[in-house]
């Protein structure tokens, strides 16, 4: 059982990787292209920012779970280092238990403002028009 969830942590890595590749390529290419047709073509680009900008919002959801992985993602470690060793890990089990109670009352906004729970808010919303709204391509108008 541990065996096939390394192999599936691993091809999620791997897939990590791809995905960050090609977003670094998506938004090179994207505004390269902006920046020539708008100077060379005197045509600009519609779009290509809002595209850049999503793909660097994939780039970065993408690559959070491979510094998770490597353990080189941000954290400030001169705190648990200048305490014992017993108070060291229990910092670390309290940071736990705050990203852990961040991460419920985000799903807990997120599900009951998209539902008719009595508890529904707009809160954590995205909006689903321009540039989010990919499959709408290009976008629709603001009163649509």
């Amino acid at each position: 059982m541990l065996a096939g969830l390394n192999r599936l942590n691993g091809w999620l890595m791997h897939l990590c990787r791809a995905i960050a590749m090609l977003c670094i390529c998506a938004i090179a290419l994207s505004l390269t292209l902006a920046i020539a047709m708008r100077f060379f073509f005197s045509k600009p680009l519609v779009g290509s920012d809002d595209f850049a900008l999503l793909a660097l919002v994939w780039l970065t959801m993408s690559v959070a779970p491979l510094g998770v992985h490597l353990s080189q993602h941000v954290a400030l470690e001169f705190l648990p280092e200048a305490l014992p060793a017993q108070a060291a890990k229990w910092l670390r089990v309290a940071g736990y238990l705050v990203v852990l109670f961040v991460c419920v009352v985000i799903v807990f906004y997120t599900t009951a403002g998209n539902s008719s729970h009595p508890a529904s808010s707009r809160s954590f919303r995205v909006s689903a028009g321009c540039p989010w709204d990919m499959a709408m391509w290009p976008c629709r108008s603001a009163s649509a």
